[in-house]
């Protein structure tokens, strides 16, 4: 998926960007009367970041014009993992019976591009995301992130449509043991409220993450090293394989401090989100596996349900759409895995959706939400294009391999 790309002609861009989180609206909506995302050029930049973005040449149609794309040089500040480190987390909705506890949220420290002292922001750990750290418009405005106005604003795939949307970076995000000095952005620029996500590619400096519901924690295993994979763990494979080329950079990492330190490079051509082959009710759909996605399944594609269903109001980064809700009268299988009679919210046939879901069905049919994810530890193995879930008995094994 191409995110943060712009028609070198000036018109409005069709960038494709991550379809972040999708949750489903019980209340009404309000509008909102808040500053628009602020843009401005490279060189409006302080001189410390400038070398750390560069506008890039991709394509060229003979109808659209060049497409440039924003490269963010991100920095992994100190050194690599060694052995597996833990990264808490707290429940959205803590006081839920255990099935319908909430998505992950860890806090995210986020430096200011310009002088100033780091925000704390709760974020949702989203692996239906592909960026590194995406904010609301008001969240964005309110850590002072860099937008570029070279790219300027831009369309990027929603679960329920196009999301205008603007990239960019912050100075320094860290999460845990995890520090990246700069951090790329995308920031949806008519979302108003807080709001904020962390994507996968902030955690590509792994070589995976295992959730730990039970205990509250995200097992970060070091990239590079040998992995015990016990027999309790069911596999699924993974598509499009995620890669990354870290590479010890030689003139150390930004700093708001002015220290200079090691730090790695990353060059990563990972450019999806985990989706698997899954069977819904028999049928065989294209399903991501979503941390940031709340309740059980959503699918853009209709399935066989009896009854009418409930209507729904879903939402993927401010934009809302009418669909049904029903108990799916079957199962979902992912390999060896089954799911039986979940929730499904599905496109309601009373609604025209203006074929804004044909972007989106380029690379998904469906998506498994948290509420089924967390029935189970899930492994997300970023160097062998796998998604594992635990189904063996007692806690869980030894990640960590022996060479």
């Amino acid at each position: 998926m191409r995110a943060g790309l712009a028609r070198c002609d000036g018109r409005r861009a069709g960038a494709l960007g991550s379809m972040g989180v999708l949750a489903l609206v019980s209340g009404g909506l309000a509008a909102c009367s808040t500053p628009e995302a602020r843009f401005s050029t490279i060189q409006d930049l302080p001189a410390e970041l400038r070398s750390s973005v560069a506008l890039r040449l991709t394509s060229w149609d003979e109808d659209e014009g060049y497409w440039m794309q924003l490269d963010v040089d991100q920095r992994l500040a100190g050194d690599l993992l060694e052995r597996p480190v833990l990264i808490p987390f707290e429940d959205e909705r803590p006081w839920s019976e255990p099935g319908r506890r909430g998505r992950p949220i860890v806090r995210a420290s986020i430096w200011p591009v310009g002088d100033g002292a780091p925000t704390l922001v709760p974020a949702v750990v989203d692996t239906g995301a592909a960026s590194t750290l995406i904010l609301s418009r008001d969240t964005a405005r309110h850590v002072d992130a860099w937008l570029s106005a070279e790219i300027g604003p831009h369309e990027g795939i929603g679960f329920v449509g196009p999301v205008p949307a603007g990239i960019g970076l912050v100075r320094r995000l860290e999460i845990g043991p995890l520090s990246l000095a700069p951090a790329e952005v995308k920031v949806n620029t008519e979302q108003a409220g807080v709001s904020a996500s962390v994507g996968l590619s902030a955690f590509m400096v792994f070589g995976g993450l295992v959730f730990d519901w039970e205990n509250h924690v995200i097992v970060a295993l070091p990239r590079g090293r040998p992995v015990r994979i016990d027999p309790g763990w069911a596999e699924v494979a993974w598509g499009p394989m995620p890669r990354v080329d870290l590479r010890e950079a030689q003139d150390g990492g930004t700093s708001d401090s002015g220290d200079v330190g090691p730090s790695w490079s990353i060059r990563q051509t990972f450019s999806g989100m985990p989706v698997v082959q899954a069977a819904i009710a028999g049928k065989p759909l294209r399903t991501v596996l979503d941390t940031g996605g709340d309740g059980h399944l959503a699918s853009l594609r209709p399935l066989a349900v009896d009854e009418r269903g409930r209507r729904r109001l879903v939402g993927s980064h401010g934009r809302i759409r009418a669909m049904r809700e029903h108990t799916l009268d079957g199962v979902v299988r992912i390999g060896s895995v089954e799911f039986a009679n979940p929730t499904v919210v599905v496109p309601d046939p009373g609604v025209d959706d203006k074929g804004e879901s044909e972007a989106s069905l380029q690379y998904f049919d469906a998506v498994i939400g948290v509420e089924l994810l967390r029935r189970q530890p899930v492994w997300f193995d970023f160097e062998r294009a796998a998604v594992r879930f635990w189904t063996g008995e007692g806690a869980l094994p030894a990640l960590a391999g022996s060479r």
